[in-house]
């Protein structure tokens, strides 16, 4: 049926497609390759109807038949959620949850799905309206209330008793008239109150010593909420968030009003939140001096909980099998647009939301525009495809560059400068330790502790050393750019440039999540050996500083020469 604006929806509870019993039945008697290239679309049917059916109805007739295919499918699993156990530890600084599997949003197996508490929603995913995603005590997929309430201690504590910190919510922006862009809530603001509704503002302060969380919130609208689905209100906000005041949005004036003149106001990413906010904001704060804490907040953010690492990882892994599934098909596609479609699908089925950021999809010499991302120029089977792209998994990112033969091989050519790239990558992220000297004691380091900065200078030595073996001669200290114009990396978190207030000389810590992306981008110019003009190659690769050796969370994403031409012609 179609709704407003031409939406579907759904009748209720139809009885299965009876082209989903055939094509179930039916992959007895087809191959293992067969089978093996239906199991993706025999996936999306089946989530499909899973979706339809909702929670109340088992569909239990179906499951013998799912269970006498499994064996020929494969690369199709329907145990979607694993048992986990879950431990909390609460420590000086940060509540975390240990790491477990996070596969919640994946959809269940029939028999399993779990039943909902029937309640209003509150206009976020809730334990009680989705328990498939969040379980009790959490406010956001896999980080608990209790987690929430200490950053917010975190904060109020290293900012003092005399800071009152204001967090507008980001403003909710229009494509054309009336199409909306998907809303992304403000990092900070997000952070700090798990809070996923524009047109609000959160205020933190020291009260008798403890950390006391106002919420300013839009009110329940039976008209509004019809259009644009429900909203919390006042009604629960103390409740779902831990907010210890909610007021309407409305009343946000009068509470500024009430705030004595010798409080600081910190005032947080001023230049996201909508007008009519800003202006009330800008009227109710003009007797009192007024900060930026987004310092503060980017420093706390900087070091990853648990709970964090765990999304983190899940981030890398579903985007890194996008890689996969899409180096494995790309005999099908003939665009850089197709390569897009491809990561965008598969990492959604693997539970992102969106894409972190608009991919790169740059073939041969596009991929030395380092910033390309019109992805739509026609793939050129003797060329490389540089992709840059990475899923987003309940507001973390992922950020990963694979750069891959479009006919399925490297040649000659680039199979030279790939390794070099690829040996340059690996001796960086050995150097992503607290004590990177250990490591290799004749590399010419000092014992200094290891950051970006450094971390970069030691990746210009190792291009300078690569570029003379490639036959490109540097005259002088700054002839690398030409080939190498950006820095090795970035942090990476909940934004893909994450923390962008922090400067790159932070001493790595545990917790601390960057990004290695060396690259060698040579032109097609004279000094530049003939056979390796117009070569693009960078591979990056999320890391996870720890205690001892770095761990790469994107590792899902295969790298080496023979993985990749093994990937892409194992199914043609």
């Amino acid at each position: 049926k179609r709704g407003p604006r031409g939406n579907t929806v759904c009748s209720p509870t139809p009885p299965p497609p009876p082209l989903l019993i055939s094509l179930v039945v039916l992959t007895h008697s087809v191959s293992q390759s067969v089978a093996h290239s239906l199991s993706h679309s025999l996936t999306l049917t089946l989530h499909s109807l899973i979706r339809i059916r909702e929670v109340e109805h088992t569909m239990l007739p179906l499951g013998p038949l799912l269970s006498s295919t499994t064996s020929s499918l494969g690369s199709l699993s329907l145990s979607f959620r694993p048992t986990t156990t879950t431990t909390t530890t609460t420590t000086t600084t940060t509540t975390t949850t240990t790491p477990t599997t996070l596969s919640r949003s994946r959809p269940h197996p029939l028999h399993v799905l779990p039943q909902r508490t029937i309640t209003s929603r509150i206009g976020q995913p809730h334990p009680d309206t989705h328990p498939h995603l969040l379980r009790s005590r959490e406010v956001t997929f896999g980080v608990t209330l209790d987690e929430y309430k200490q950053r917010r201690k975190n904060l109020t504590e290293a900012l003092g008793s005399d800071i009152v910190t204001i967090i507008p919510a980001a403003a909710h922006h229009l494509m054309t008239n009336d199409i909306p862009y998907r809303y992304r809530q403000n990092s900070n603001f997000l952070y700090l109150s798990g809070f996923q509704e524009p047109g609000s503002v959160i205020v933190l302060r020291l009260v008798d010593g403890k950390p006391h969380f106002t919420m300013f919130v839009r009110p329940r609208d039976e008209t509004r909420e019809l259009w644009d689905g429900p909203r919390c209100g006042t009604e629960r906000a103390s409740e779902v968030f831990g907010a210890d005041e909610v007021y309407p949005i409305d009343e946000l004036d009068s509470y500024l009003q009430t705030l004595p003149t010798e409080y600081e106001v910190a005032l947080c990413d001023s230049h996201e939140y909508d007008r009519e906010i800003a202006t009330t904001l800008h009227t109710g704060l003009q007797e009192h001096e007024v900060s930026d804490p987004k310092v503060v907040i980017e420093r706390l953010r900087l070091q990853k909980s648990e709970a964090e690492i765990g999304l983190m990882r899940e981030a890398g892994n579903l985007s890194g099998t996008a890689f996969v599934e899409t180096m494995r098909n790309m005999r099908q596609f003939t665009t850089e647009a197709h390569v897009e479609g491809s990561l965008e699908f598969h990492c959604r089925l693997g539970g992102a939301l969106r894409l972190a950021y608009p991919p790169v999809i740059a073939t041969g010499i596009s991929a030395n525009t380092l910033h390309y991302v019109e992805n739509d120029d026609v793939l050129d089977p003797t060329k490389l495809l540089l992709v840059d792209a990475g899923g987003e998994f309940h507001s973390y990112a992922a950020d990963i560059t694979r750069t891959f033969p479009i006919g399925g091989r490297y040649s000659e050519a680039q199979a030279k400068v790939y390794e070099e790239v690829l040996n340059i990558q690996k001796k960086v992220i050995n150097k992503v330790r607290t004590l990177p000297s250990l490591v290799d004691e004749d590399d010419g380091e000092d014992d200094e502790d290891m950051n970006l900065m450094r971390l970069h200078l030691y990746s210009i030595r190792l291009v300078c050393e690569a570029l003379g073996r490639l036959g490109i001669r540097l005259t002088g200290t700054q002839d690398y750019r030409k080939y190498y114009p950006h820095n090795i990396g970035h942090y990476l978190g909940m934004d893909v440039h994450d923390t962008s207030s922090l400067n790159n000389t932070i001493s790595f810590e545990p917790g601390m999540v960057v990004t290695v992306e060396p690259g060698l981008y040579l032109p097609d110019s004279p000094e530049v050996p003939v056979e390796l003009r117009g070569i693009g190659i960078r591979i990056e690769d999320d890391v996870l500083v720890t205690d001892g050796a770095p761990e790469v969370l994107s590792q899902a994403a295969p790298k080496e020469i023979s993985e990749i031409e093994s990937i892409m012609s194992a199914f043609k």
